[in-house]
């Protein structure tokens, strides 16, 4: 069975839901390459919705019901006020109950955000990268819904959340016989850019071209390339770049380039295509040719009077378009073939081929799929107000950026701020966490997490509190063809840090048994942040850590489980991100969780220990640097150590044994058991903890097990660099081995410990090697000896 973190919102929401009267009937999760309509909507800012386009398409993906919380959720605690919540219903037609339902948040803005010298982007004390913005109000907004097709259930309801009007339902079946007979006509090339994995697992990202002619698509795709290799080379992004799936779309245009309404004294501001003039004003520094193109979306620049306004006006075509190229898509980006500086952002950002274009993408894409708010103070009229502690009655959440709280403790992004930093903060702390007055259009009352960060200035960085929104999205669902919201809260949507279709065995093919004496490897593999190790994978046997490992993307993570014991267990794997982007403190946000049900045939009973002093607690009495029991060769600096007053060095008990890597040196440390003992059928289990710090080089544990005629049988357990990326300091490691029934006598037992290299130290402590005096009840399949089963090995 695999799991996610299940995240549940205050008792409000019931309250809500059952004041509001709604019942739902949920569907089950569809099936891959499942058929839904999808459908392109307009609605104004009353909320009245029509229907502009329609066509059928197969998914990759599952989808699968909101549920009916989500209703509550969108109308008592939303917290966008960037968008509208619409709640969308699949209707039966006989009982009227609803069979499928889902949310979609619709931009109630077009976003101009440019820089006032876009030529000085980024140079300290410049004008180049403070931001000029204005909100203009989307009069006609479109936006894209897709549902199941079910059989029976053709009614669709649309109705946005709030004051807004509600609307009738939408007959599928009129709908589909209407765009039937006007099948859209796309000439479209998709060309995947960097694919990673399966739809389901990953955000499917589309860049979209306008006013590139027939013959150049080539100069679209470099286009495309440059422009997803600009966003995806800052962080955030950079870490998290395999979990997006990017396309470019190539659909030629009659003419190449896009509209340059002329500049006239006499112009009026237009929202509607074409736009044929662009009023004179200050912020009108860019040359205008003054030409009108025949182009796929008909972007122009001028848009409602603002010259660098650049926008795609024919929302239905783009939605088309992509529904027919890739109908997974949850992401479009638009690229205009034109170097004059422009841009825009809203339901899709937009940019020009100017070199500063991928710095307005960067932020825009920090509005429309993190759902960040801008950190600057320019005033904007009308531009909601938002509390997070209900001032002067005001009820909407501000957004995950921006706050006007100022006590330390409720300060949502408190986690991040260091206990040294004060607050209110004034100085700059480049991109760590503080709280400084002005964000939200404001001056005063609201403030930002980050001195100078992405939302407030272009070519800067994220900053922490705004760049742990990504791996909260991604995690969460929360983008666009999944939920509204930045969270989910029957959590089906989001990504797994487990990859689809390569967990062996099966969960869910029932319980895994395992004959006594064999042992079965379970497998999976993971999806991890780039640039290092940090899927952090635990696994248990009922509720007992016995494997804590780091694995970087695309490894495979596994454990081979030999048990000792007869009987029902229980082994899981816990998969967690620790790439430091998410706060430890969320990092239950990206938990997938794999449970298996073992019968195992095995040993019982409790083992007996052979090593001596294997917590390293006695000294030798002859020098209090070795411990008793154990003998060194070439380990020059290496030393028996125990806590102290200030310092805890110890996992169990008060002392460990620390190993330092020396140029040159292989040291060790060994044991051999005094009385060898061991028959056919019998067991050994090999353990140990760990605690490793700045290691480069491998540590083995290594028991070996010698027979009279000279042959061996060997217990490995390793520590290896990529460990320390893990957040508990101790970790255990552990493997079995069973003696086949025909085996030899035990000729000598012996333990070595071995750290190679000069890199970095490691504290070990807790080894344990436990005899198990019984015999298998059932025999080896093959050979004389059982091969051995390695808990823990990397």
């Amino acid at each position: 069975m695999m799991t996610r973190v299940r995240r549940v919102l205050p008792a409000l929401i019931a309250f809500v839901l059952l004041a509001a009267g709604l019942t739902l009937t949920v569907a089950q999760p569809l099936p891959l390459g499942h058929l839904v309509h999808s459908l392109t909507l307009n609605a104004d800012l009353d909320g009245a919705v029509t229907v502009a386009g329609y066509s059928s398409v197969i998914l990759q993906r599952s989808i699968s019901s909101d549920g009916s919380t989500e209703i509550a959720a969108a109308s008592a605690a939303a917290p966008d006020r960037e968008r509208d919540i619409a709640v969308v219903q699949l209707i039966d037609d006989a009982s009227g109950a609803v069979v499928f339902q889902t949310t979609v948040a619709v931009s109630r803005w077009i976003r101009a955000e440019h820089a006032i010298d876009p030529a000085n982007l980024g140079v300290v004390d410049a004008q180049g990268s403070n931001i000029q913005g204005q909100r203009i109000p989307w009069a006609n907004r479109a936006f894209n819904v897709k549902v199941p097709v079910i059989a029976g259930a053709n009614r669709l309801s649309v109705q946005f959340t709030g004051a807004l009007r509600s609307n009738g339902l939408i007959d599928l079946n009129a709908v589909a016989q209407q765009f039937g007979a006007q099948p859209h006509q796309t000439r479209g090339t998709l060309i995947p850019i960097d694919v990673h994995g399966p739809a389901g697992n990953r955000v499917d990202l589309i860049v979209m071209g306008d006013g590139y002619g027939a013959g150049e698509q080539t100069k679209f795709v470099n286009d495309a390339t440059t422009l997803l290799n600009g966003v995806f080379s800052l962080s955030p992004y950079s870490r998290y770049k395999m979990y997006f799936n990017t396309y470019a779309l190539f659909e030629p245009s009659t003419d190449s380039g896009v509209d340059q309404p002329g500049y006239s004294g006499s112009c009026s501001p237009s929202s509607s295509h074409p736009i044929s003039c662009c009023p004179v004003a200050a912020y009108n520094v860019e040359p205008m040719n003054g030409v009108l193109k025949d182009t796929r979306y008909d972007t122009t620049y001028c848009y409602s009077g603002i010259a660098r306004l650049m926008v795609a006006t024919d929302y239905t075509t783009v939605f088309s378009d992509a529904d027919a190229a890739l109908p997974d898509w949850d992401e479009i980006f638009l690229v205009a073939n034109d170097v004059v500086y422009g841009g825009s952002g809203g339901e899709v950002a937009a940019v020009s081929t100017n070199s500063s274009g991928v710095d307005i993408l960067r932020h825009e894409v920090g509005h429309s799929l993190l759902r960040l708010d801008d950190e600057y103070d320019l005033y904007t009229p009308g531009y909601p107000p938002c509390s997070d502690y209900g001032r002067a009655g005001i009820t909407t959440p501000c957004q995950p950026n921006v706050t006007d709280q100022t006590t330390r403790a409720l300060i949502k992004w408190n986690r991040w701020i260091a206990g040294s930093t004060p607050i209110p903060t004034t100085t700059d702390l480049d991109e760590e966490a503080g709280l400084w007055l002005g964000a939200h259009y404001s001056s005063t009352t609201y403030y930002r997490g980050c001195f100078n960060c992405l939302m407030k200035s272009l070519g800067r960085p994220f900053g922490k509190v705004a760049a742990e929104q990504l791996p909260v999205m991604l995690y969460s669902g929360g983008w666009e063809g999944q939920s509204a919201f930045w969270f989910d809260l029957d959590d089906p949507d989001g990504i797994d840090m487990v990859e689809p279709g390569t967990v062996s065995p099966d969960p869910a093919a029932g319980t895994v048994n395992i004959p006594g004496g064999q042992g079965v490897t379970f497998s999976f593999d993971v999806l991890s942040p780039t640039d290092g190790s940090y899927a952090r994978v635990v696994w248990t046997v009922d509720g007992v850590k016995v494997q804590d490992s780091n694995y970087g993307y695309g490894d495979t993570a596994s454990f081979t489980y030999t048990p000792i014991a007869s009987g029902i267990t229980t082994l899981t794997a816990e998969v967690t991100d620790t790439a430091g982007i998410l706060h430890p403190s969320l990092a239950y946000l990206s938990k997938t969780t794999l449970t298996w049900t073992v019968d195992a045939e095995g040993y019982s009973g409790v083992g007996t220990e052979l090593l001596v002093n294997g917590g390293f607690e006695d000294p030798d009495p002859l020098d209090a640097n070795l411990a008793l029991g154990w003998t060194e060769k070439k380990l020059d600096k290496s030393k028996r150590t125990c806590n102290t007053v200030e310092t805890t060095v110890a996992n169990s008990g008060e002392c460990a044994y620390l190993f330092k890597g020396v140029t040159g040196l292989n040291g060790k440390l060994k044991q051999t058991v005094a009385t060898p003992i061991g028959d056919a059928g019998d067991a050994f289990t090999l353990r140990g903890q760990f605690d490793t710090i700045n290691l480069t080089a491998g540590f083995v544990v290594m028991a070996k097990v010698s027979f009279i005629d000279g042959s061996k049988l060997k217990m490995k357990i390793e520590a290896l660099p990529r460990d320390q990326a893990k957040t508990a300091p101790y970790f255990t490691r552990e493997a079995n081995a069973i003696l086949g029934l025909d085996s030899l006598d035990v000729a000598q037992i012996k333990v070595q410990i071995k750290l190679t290299g000069a890199g970095g130290k490691v504290y070990v402590d807790g080894l344990q090697l436990l005899h198990y005096d019984e015999f298998l009840t059932s025999p080896p399949p093959m050979g004389r000896l059982a091969p051995p089963a390695f808990r823990g090995g990397n």
